[in-house]
């Protein structure tokens, strides 16, 4: 299966999926499909984020997609790929694609120059599953991130 890059003119394309990640991860607040479409699309025009999806997604819709910069560390200057999001719809776990998608996304980060790349986890997704799939694909634990609401 072809990978390809979604190119800032596409992502609307992402908002179903988009969103559907957002629900599953049960992150605070709500998805705001306007400021995904902007901040997306001048990070990619500049080269320091690309997001990936399945060639075949124009036929059937985006079952899968990751999302990631590749910019410089900004302690090292050196250039590392981080990944914002990473996810596919149910109905197509357990195909692949979603291996083949960070595959292509490190890849592609290597191309760029990236000598790192940074995969979240997170623990309301699959955390057990995550964390011996990371191990598996060679990836170690360097840092955990804590959140704390600072509203009421």
């Amino acid at each position: 299966m072809m990978i390809r890059e979604l190119t800032p003119e596409e992502l609307p394309k992402l908002i179903e999926v988009g969103t559907a990640f957002f629900v599953e991860a049960k992150l605070k607040g709500q998805f705001n499909p306007d400021h995904f479409v902007k901040v997306w699309g001048h990070l990619i025009d500049s080269r320091k984020a690309m997001i990936l999806v399945p060639d075949a997604s124009d036929d059937v819709g985006i079952l899968a997609f990751i999302g990631g910069t590749v910019a410089e560390n900004l302690l090292s200057k050196d250039i590392e790929a981080t990944e914002a999001f990473w996810y596919v719809k149910p109905e197509a776990r357990k195909t692949g694609i979603g291996i083949r998608l960070l595959q292509e996304f490190e890849a592609r980060a290597r191309a760029r120059g990236a000598l790192r790349c940074w995969m979240a986890n997170l623990v309301d997704l699959n955390d057990e599953q995550m964390v011996k799939l990371y191990t598996k694909l060679g990836y170690v634990l360097k840092e955990k991130f804590y959140q704390k609401a600072l509203w009421s």
